[in-house]
């Protein structure tokens, strides 16, 4: 005699109606709690319940008073910053902050304690942006990374995230400890992914078996108390939610990196030093950096090879370090990183006031800016006691000018704060003339350096928080909490065999992926065959004839 197993196949029923991270409900929801002391009223009931609202606080006064009562006012605040739809807006916003801070040019760390400096570099990106530049210059655009508004945004966003993850921390451990094992027979009905087997023997022999089943799965398996025919609860990976406050702590770690680069950071991209000279880094350091040489290599067919800066520092007028600074070979000292940037000519000049004598300017001016039609390149030297700001402009390399000719250079002097020159003069090597009042001598030209010297404190914390995040999110990602529910239920009659039979339900939530419906097909069906294995061997006799309500039925 053939014994069988009937199973009725995993089907997809219409999805569960369940708002996003609500557990299965059960047959009635409860009334609503009372007012609280801040004068509000209480809530209504249920969907199926028929609890009464709460009776609203004494006076409207008195709930105000209480409202604005220290602990209820840090309870408002709390609230408030795990309020999904605060931290919505702030990802906005900081999105926005930060877009305007890629699109737009950032004025370097250099030139925004100065405002002489500050003027003359707006006049660079003037003729980019126009009328808008004073206006960008007003809302803080020019430097977004450095402003209130960043760091202000910064701080609410982190508090946010704190805020939320602690508000869901206690609900996450909740479910994991305690998950909810007896949800409405309607669930069961309604279930995104379902099986039905229907199995000769008790209620709790069948149970017995489909927990056998889950825990060679690896399952966790919790009874359910409150139902006396046999149900219970199943899952796997029930610490996985948990892998959302990793990411979440990630994030935080990565604004307070942000943070702190921001506030006690600095970035100079453009720190030219005169082969020859030493240059203070200032920025609130004591760090001066000396140039002893400069050498540049190229390929046969004119790209750059190499070029390499021979590098002094000194930290409060001694020296610290020495090295041969190349583009992948930074200086490193106390935080501060030192790389090779780029490289150019300096116009050595010598400024002094006729009048005392007094030498007001000696050294190299960097030509490290060139003109929109790439003919000059040119630089400047300002003198704010004089009020003046002395531009020297050259022919650049390969290039000839009818004004000025090789080995020459065009001095042009202009108030600070203007934009006209007052005065203006061709200059050839070793040459004087007075400009502007003042006695300007172009004594050579001489090759300059150009650094980048950078000090991060907040960067060893941002890759600390980016490991975290990229971790939070692979378990995120590949590491799904599984939940199953099971109900197991007597079936009327006796078969033709006179034995008992029970029809077991196994459901679970998870509709959509469709990897985890191939595991669960597969769960369903090994199950199957040790069942009917069994039952040919006498484990479990007899053979079951009620057909599957729903699907095709399996032997």
């Amino acid at each position: 005699m053939t014994r069988s197993v009937d199973i009725v196949r995993p089907v997809q029923g219409p999805q569960v109606y369940l708002r996003q991270g609500e557990e299965p409900r059960q047959d009635g929801g409860s009334g609503g709690s009372g007012g609280d002391r801040t004068g509000f009223g209480g809530g209504g009931g249920g969907n199926h319940g028929r609890g009464r609202g709460g009776r609203g606080g004494r006076s409207g006064r008195s709930g105000a008073r209480r409202a604005f009562a220290p602990k209820n006012l840090s309870r408002r605040i709390y609230a408030f910053f795990y309020s999904k739809h605060v931290a919505i807006i702030l990802i906005l916003f900081m999105a926005f902050l930060t877009l305007m801070g890629t699109l737009l040019e950032q004025s370097p760390d250099g030139v925004r304690g100065d405002s002489d400096a500050y003027r003359s570099w707006l006049d660079t990106v003037r003729p980019r942006y126009g009328g808008w530049t004073d206006i960008l210059y007003t809302i803080g655009f020019f430097h977004i990374f450095a402003s209130p508004a960043f760091k202000v945004t910064t701080i609410m966003l982190t508090l946010s995230i704190i805020a939320c993850t602690t508000h869901r921390t206690p609900s996450l451990w909740q479910r994991s400890k305690r998950p909810h094992v007896h949800p409405s027979d309607a669930f069961f009905a309604r279930a995104g992914l379902r099986a039905e087997i229907v199995m000769p023997g008790t209620p709790d022999q069948a149970l017995q078996r489909v927990q056998g089943m889950l825990s060679s799965h690896r399952y966790r398996v919790v009874d359910d108390p409150k139902d006396p025919n046999g149900s219970c609860y199943a899952d796997r990976f029930h610490l996985a939610p948990f892998a959302t406050l990793i990411a979440h702590t990630a994030f935080v770690i990565i604004l307070v990196g942000v943070l702190v680069t921001s506030t006690f950071g600095f970035r100079l991209n453009e720190f030219p030093v005169t082969v020859g000279s030493t240059a203070d880094v200032g920025q609130g350091t004591d760090l001066a950096i000396e140039v002893h040489g400069f050498s540049d290599s190229y390929h046969p067919n004119g790209q750059p090879m190499d070029f390499v800066s021979d590098l002094v520092l000194y930290d409060n007028g001694q020296q610290v370090a020495r090295q041969d600074v190349r583009v992948n070979q930074p200086m490193r000292y106390d935080g501060v990183v030192i790389y090779q940037s780029y490289f150019g000519i300096a116009a050595m000049l010598r400024i002094t006031d006729p009048a005392s004598g007094q030498v007001l300017f000696d050294g190299g001016v960097p030509l490290q800016y060139q003109t929109d039609d790439e003919k000059h390149v040119f630089g400047s030297v300002t003198l704010p006691k004089y009020g003046l700001k002395y531009w020297v402009i050259s022919g650049a390399s390969g290039r000839t000018d009818a004004l000025v000719a090789p080995g020459q250079a065009q001095v042009d002097a202009v108030r600070i704060g203007q934009t006209e020159r007052t005065d203006s003069g061709v200059l050839d090597q070793g040459a004087s003339g007075q400009i502007a009042g003042l006695n300007v001598t172009f004594e050579r030209e001489r090759q300059f350096t150009g650094l980048s010297v950078a000090r991060d404190h907040g960067a060893l914390i941002v890759w600390i928080g980016s490991g975290l995040m990229m971790l939070g999110f692979m378990l995120t990602f590949l590491i799904r909490q599984r939940r199953l529910w099971v109900r197991v239920r007597p079936v009327e009659g006796t078969d033709a065999h006179g034995r008992v039979r029970s029809r077991v339900v196994i459901a679970s939530t998870d509709r959509t992926d469709l990897g985890y419906e191939h595991r669960f097909r597969r769960m369903i069906g090994d199950f199957v065959r040790r069942a009917v294995k069994a039952d040919r061997s006498g484990t479990a006799a007899g053979t079951s004839t009620v057909p599957a309500a729903t699907g095709s039925r399996h032997t």
